[in-house]
Formats: C-alpha cells, structure tokens, sequence
C-alpha cells in the first residue's frame, strides 16, 4: 500500500514553517513567489528544515496567473525560479514548472523542454490545466512519472482516474482549497494551505472518527461547543479551542489532517504502459526528451499512442454487440392467430439485469478500501437482485427499509459519542425513513374500496332504500336530492 502525502503549504512563513516543524508535520510545501520578497542573499531549504522532512516546492504561478504581470517580469521570474532549484537540488523532492499561463500555452510547453527537462523528470511536476486538451494530458500522463493538476470539474476527475490507474502516474493536486473532498485513490500527494482557514479566517476543522469536516466562520461557536469533549480527548485544551484561540486551533488543525493523511492509503499501482527512456548526456547527463505535442495543434480525434508503439485506443468493431449491461433470455407467450382461428406461441428475448459487471480491482473506485482488492482481477462480488414478482419487490423494499433504519441507529449512536448533541444529519435520514415506511405500507396495500363524497339538503330518497332508515337519517344533514341524481347517473 501507498499513502496520501498531504503536503502543508504555506512553509515559506516562518511562524508557520516553525509551527509545522514542531507539531511533526513530515510534508510540507514551500511556494516560491511568496518566499521570494524573504530571500535575502542565497537561501537554502536545508538551513530551514529538517532532514526528515519532505518538502515540495510549488512555483506560485497560480497566484501570479491573476495578476498583470508583464511578460519580462514573468521571465525574469522564470529565471529566477530556475537558479532556486538548481541551488536547492538535493533538498526537495518535488519541484512544479512555472505555469505562467499568461505567457500563452505554448510558451510554457517550450520552456518546459528547454529548461526543465535538462534537470531530469523524477521530481519534475508539469502541470496540466483544464483549457488545454484532454489529448494533452494523455501524452503528459505517459511520458511523465509525475504530473501536476490544479483543481478540476468531476468530468475531468473521471478521466484521470482512469489514466492514472492504467499508467501508475503519480498524480499532484495543486493548490487544493477542499483537500478532504478529492477522489480517493488517483492522487499520490495533495498541496493545500487550507489547513490555514482555522486560525485566519476563523472556519472550523473537524477530525470525525473517519473523515474530514469543514464547517464556515458562521457556525464556528456552535461547532466548536458541540466536539468540546472532542478536543478534549484529543489531546487539546478545548477551552481555548472555543476562545479562538489561534495557537491551540492550528496545533489541532494540524493533528486533524494529519488523521487525514495517515486514513488516506491507496494500492500500489501497477505501471502498466512503459515510459519512454531518458537519454544520457548533455548539460548534466540528460538530453531534452523530444517535444510534446503544442495544445494548438493536437488533434482530438487522433489515437495517442503508447510509448511501446502499439495503439492504445482499440479499434471500432465491424459487428456491433449490445452493451454488456442486460442479459437476454427466452419467454414465449401465447398470442391470438393473426391468420386463422385459435392462438400461437410467440419467443422474444427480453432483457434482464446481469448480476454480475464489469467491475474490475484496477479501476474501481473502492480499491482504496476493499478487502478483496486483488490488482487486475474481476470482482468477487456480484448483486444477486431479482425483481419479477411481487414477494421480489416486498423482500427488496423491505431490505432498504431495513437498510435505512441501520443508518439512522448508526447516526443517532455517532450523535452519543459526540455529547449528545443534536445532529441535523440524523434528523434528515429520520424524516427519510418515515417517508420510505409510508411509501412501502401503501405499495403493500391491496385493499379495493370506492370512496364518494356527497352532500345536500332535501328529504332523503334513494339513501333509504340503499343504506337503511337510520343511515339515511343520518345523510338527511346533507342533499340527498342533488345526491339522489348523482347516484343514479353513476349506477346507469
């Protein structure tokens, strides 16, 4: 198994780069445009840092990306950003390239080659953004070990799922503002300064038993009385949790991601396209890799191909072949004689559901998680549900109700564990069940009954005769004329 590296950003401040270091944070990151105005003379990771600590050297692009820079201010930037890592080699273990997308696409991809790729790639991140061509990242995510992401739209996250398991790219996101809502399982390390939040803008951080909860400024006091006894378990002064105070805030803050990080473990993943080889020689013993493809002249409709030279898109099937989602099987049915007296069996193929998929280890979305997780082998599990009857139908609405009624027991006995205090959540799956219970006691219903509704003022008529002398009394409060008319039209 693999870890999740969450890397704390925000390194470069020295009230914060001395906080992480004494709490043990053992990944940190360190963005260049804001150390910059720091640096005075030559400035060395290895006289700030320990020699356990990792750290991952983010260019600042992002930030520079909203604002008016002019492009000779970008180079010079540029250059010297370079000289940075040059100096500082040895001591990172990633460094992002300067992604300044104001200069244009493909004035980052050239100097990508020219002045990155001479350094060597394995701590290299080239960062690809969602303007560019998804055919791009493709050829990114096949010659690079390591790519760098910013965060994307759950379309995109889709298709790096899918890239990321079939390559064994180690995928970065980058400038992260909701770290504990990425996909599980496609990321091998997160930078974010969010854990920051807390102490500057006054949002709360919660480490609930599994997960990580981000609540706003607005409900801090509330939050934070609620996990008082939390806290306090923890390790942490709760009173001064609640006063705001900022030292003891982030000190817990830091301990809550670091649940995170150390929860967050993937499969080891299989590389299964190899990458292309790095030529030796040049500046320092490595020639530049030959050019990627520039974003404007990619064409989407072309195959990418794998470094091994063989296709990797399979082709279009001469016969077409039903999605392998139904199973079809044989019912004959006994019909009226289109041509004469008497009936005929007629077959058709009708579709049912397969109870078993496609689902395979490597690219399921519970491999993180699952303990039949077996690299490249078909799942183990199938959902054996048949519904073709009516026992079929009660016995499945039956088994959600029961489902549902299992999580609204679990959510109320995490609310105990808590303090008792009242959880919205669990007031929610409670009103859910209620409506799931009335929705299956009406579909198992099959009572017949006519309702009708009447109403008048004349001497009873027809009333006597159908319901009897003291029924009919007790009508004679309405209409029984206008009644007596509706009645009849309706039994005509």
């Amino acid at each position: 198994m693999t870890g999740l590296a969450l890397y704390f950003a925000g390194a470069e401040v020295p009230t914060w780069r001395k906080l992480l270091i004494k709490e043990g944070v053992k990944h940190v990151a360190v963005t260049y445009r804001h150390l910059l105005p720091r640096i005075k003379g030559e400035w060395r990771l290895e006289d700030h840092f320990p020699d356990d600590v990792d750290i991952f050297l983010d260019s600042g692009a992002f930030g520079i990306n909203k604002k008016r820079w002019t492009p000779a201010q970008q180079e010079s930037f540029l250059n010297s950003y370079l000289q940075f890592v040059q100096t500082n080699w040895d001591r990172v273990s990633y460094y992002s390239e300067a992604d300044l997308l104001n200069m244009g696409a493909d004035w980052v991809i050239q100097r990508r080659l020219d002045l990155w790729h001479p350094l060597g790639l394995e701590k290299f991140v080239p960062v690809w953004h969602e303007e560019w061509p998804a055919s791009l990242l493709r050829e990114m995510v096949e010659r690079y070990p390591n790519v760098g992401v910013p965060s994307l739209a759950s379309q995109h996250q889709n298709v790096l799922a899918s890239l990321v398991r079939r390559t064994g790219v180690r995928l970065h996101g980058l400038s992260f503002a909701h770290p504990h809502a990425f996909p599980s399982g496609i990321y091998s390390s997160i930078v974010s300064s969010s854990w920051t939040s807390p102490t500057r803008w006054g949002e709360t951080v919660i480490w609930d038993h599994n997960r990580l909860r981000r609540y706003s400024s607005d409900e801090k006091d509330r939050i934070r009385r609620r996990h008082r006894q939390h806290f306090a378990q923890a390790g942490f002064d709760a009173d001064k949790i609640c006063a705001d105070d900022s030292g003891e805030l982030a000190r817990y803050t830091i301990w809550a991601w670091r649940q995170l990080e150390a929860s967050m473990t993937a499969p080891k993943r299989k590389h299964i396209i190899p990458r292309p080889p790095i030529a030796a020689t040049g500046a320092n013993g490595r020639d530049p890799e030959p050019p990627l493809s520039e974003p404007g002249s990619v064409d989407l409709s072309m195959p990418v191909s794998a470094s091994n030279g063989h296709d990797s898109l399979l082709p279009v099937p001469s016969q077409r072949v039903p999605l392998p989602v139904f199973d079809f099987r044989p019912v004959t049915t006994e019909i009226t004689n289109p041509d004469g007296p008497g009936t005929v069996s007629v077959t058709s193929q009708v579709a049912v559901m397969k109870t078993s998929g496609l689902r395979q280890c490597s690219s399921c979305s519970l491999a993180a998680v699952c303990p039949e997780f077996t690299p490249a082998a078909e799942c183990k599990y199938e959902i054996p549900i048949e519904i073709r009857n009516r026992d079929q139908l009660i016995g499945i609405l039956s088994s959600l109700l029961e489902m549902q009624g299992q999580r609204v027991a679990f959510g109320f006995w995490s609310e105990q564990l808590q303090g008792g205090y009242p959880d919205q959540n669990v007031s929610l799956e409670l009103d859910r069940f209620m409506r799931m219970t009335e929705s299956v006691k009406n579909i198992q219903d099959t009572r017949d009954f006519l309702k009708v509704s009447v109403e008048g003022r004349a001497e009873p008529g027809l009333f006597r005769r159908l319901f009897g002398g003291e029924r009919a009394e007790m009508l004679h409060q309405v209409d029984p004329t206008k009644a007596d008319r509706a009645v009849r039209k309706v039994m005509e």
